[in-house]
């Protein structure tokens, strides 16, 4: 038995047997589709040749993560047996396993984990794109949120030799972080539904705007997930600023809100329009709206309103305390009414049922 070099620089094992007898040089073998061809010199006698061909894995074999496409998500979440660490959130491991794909484009088939690849997986630069550091094998994987991509490598003892390109970039996410000043709001705007994590944000409340009357934008009751598409008014009702992290939910809430019209929001970065007789503008600074004279630039994922014929200079947040059990702004400030029963549990708003309630460390009566 010989070896010999293929165009690829693997190997093709010969063996010789039968009558020598003179032959041509050299000889070419060529496989399947005419793409692979081994080449090596015959010696001057009959032989009859076996070989196996390694496909150089580098040559025509892609990597995918999920469906290809750069820049494609995946949710994660803090891990509760490890500290530190971090987990799928929405899928087990053999789920996250069965993303990777690894196809030979020459043969037209996909390579088995494990027999024929094994991956690692690359943090990359947000803005470069190029790896930091060697990457690490899919059991060392934290999980932790960043831009990554993986490489396919053959496995010892498989019909392949090499690696694969990066593959498509993927992002591992648990939500979206904002940042709000103690007893304030912020707007917010996205395409997918939301709600507040519980664990890091308990003191984030949900609202939506659901008229507006004169100087007054009157909110709705508190939302526990938002439906995509819904201009937001986070609170935070802390006495310390915070950043929350709103987790997009994996389905649209059964929700019947209303929202006025005049409370719109931006996906992208834009501009709000100066204010002219027939259409006034108004955005937000933490407490109310207020009058935009000239055009004003906005970030992306932000919500302000946009009143017909309104002759107001700002426009005030109130309650409506009959949905909601919260109080109003008073001398510029917020002031929520927090309700708690007689055990001492918080309530979500105004309690329905008759009793006895602590409401802002005062005993109420509810009739």
């Amino acid at each position: 038995m010989s070896a010999y070099e293929t165009k690829f620089g693997s190997e093709v094992n010969v063996t010789f047997v039968g009558d020598l007898k003179p032959l041509p040089t050299p000889i070419k073998v060529t496989i399947n589709d005419n793409k692979t061809e081994a080449s090596f010199k015959m010696p001057q006698y009959d032989v009859t040749a076996t070989y196996t061909i390694k496909r150089d894995i580098s040559v025509d074999v892609t990597a995918t993560m999920g469906d290809g496409t750069n820049g494609v998500r995946y949710r994660v979440k803090k891990s509760e047996q490890v500290p530190g660490k971090y987990e799928p959130a929405e899928m087990n491991m053999l789920q996250v396993l069965a993303l990777v794909a690894v196809h030979d484009g020459i043969e037209q088939n996909d390579l088995t984990l494990n027999q024929d690849y094994y991956c690692r997986i690359y943090k990359l630069d947000e803005q470069t794109k190029q790896p930091e550091g060697d990457g690490v094998m899919l059991a060392d994987f934290d999980f932790a949120p960043g831009l990554y991509a993986l490489k396919a490598f053959a496995e010892k003892g498989s019909n392949y030799a090499g690696e694969t390109a990066l593959s498509n970039t993927f992002q591992l996410f648990q939500g979206y972080q904002v940042e709000v000043a103690a007893k304030e709001f912020i707007t917010y705007y996205k395409d997918e539904p939301l709600y507040a994590d519980t664990e890091t944000s308990a003191d984030a409340e949900l609202y939506t705007i659901s008229s507006v009357n004169g100087d007054q934008a009157v909110l709705s009751a508190a939302i526990e997930t938002a439906p995509r598409l819904t201009p937001l008014l986070i609170f935070n009702n802390s006495d310390e600023a915070k950043t929350f992290l709103l987790i997009p939910a994996n389905e649209e809430p059964n929700l019947q809100l209303t929202v006025a019209p005049e409370f719109v929001g931006t996906l992208e970065a834009t501009t709000i329009a100066a204010s002219t007789d027939d259409q006034t503008n108004y955005a937000f600074n933490g407490k109310a709206f207020v009058f935009v004279k000239n055009d004003l630039p906005v970030a992306a994922n932000k919500a302000w309103l946009s009143v017909s014929n309104s002759n107001a200079r700002a426009i005030n947040l109130v309650f409506d305390s009959e949905a909601t059990g919260v109080g109003s702004i008073e001398n510029g400030k917020l002031t929520i009414d927090n309700w708690y029963d007689l055990n001492g549990r918080k309530l979500n708003g105004m309690p329905t049922k008759k009793g006895i309630y602590i409401m802002n460390g005062k005993k109420v009566v509810v009739k």
